[in-house]
């Protein structure tokens, strides 16, 4: 194949894919989720994405407040869609089923994020040491996430 071959390729690639989102467009949302679950349909998977994704992602920022993060529970739902399409009852309902998934997503993310904080709050000091009251569990890990051999870390909780 030379190279003239490789890229018409290509293009035809990218107008069938073309066409075949804009064939979706028509379809109602169980249509297309039929069509995802029964031919694993990349064009209706994409069909459903772009016509849910603002309202996924909208939820996702209220919730979140940072674009990365919202974007990462964003992911998390379309994820879970992709991997579960086949399990929802409620066929006519893919927004709200989008919606609730979507919504766990974003507190859990959040949750997992308020853990770490107060995680990283209650190892360490105003000044950064690690606290001398501090569980073996706690010094454990604080002793990984520096990198210090264990005796460095007992060491300088004791002048603490």
């Amino acid at each position: 194949m030379t190279k003239s071959n490789g890229k018409m390729g290509n293009v035809l690639k990218v107008v069938r894919n073309v066409v075949a989102v804009q064939s979706c467009r028509d379809l109602a949302d169980h249509e297309l989720l039929q069509r995802y679950v029964a031919a694993q349909d990349e064009s209706a998977f994409a069909a459903l994405v772009k016509r849910h994704g603002s309202m996924v992602m909208g939820l996702c920022w209220r919730i979140l407040r940072y674009q990365q993060d919202a974007e990462d529970a964003f992911q998390a739902a379309f994820l879970v869609f992709a991997r579960k399409a086949g399990t929802i009852r409620k066929i006519e309902s893919i927004a709200s089923w989008l919606h609730s998934v979507a919504f766990r997503a974003a507190n859990k993310l959040r949750a997992s994020q308020a853990r770490r904080k107060a995680r990283c709050q209650t190892c360490t000091h105003d000044k950064g040491k690690p606290s001398a009251r501090m569980g073996r569990k706690a010094m454990d890990s604080a002793r990984q996430s520096t990198g210090l051999p264990g005796y460095r870390m007992e060491w300088s909780t004791r002048s603490a």
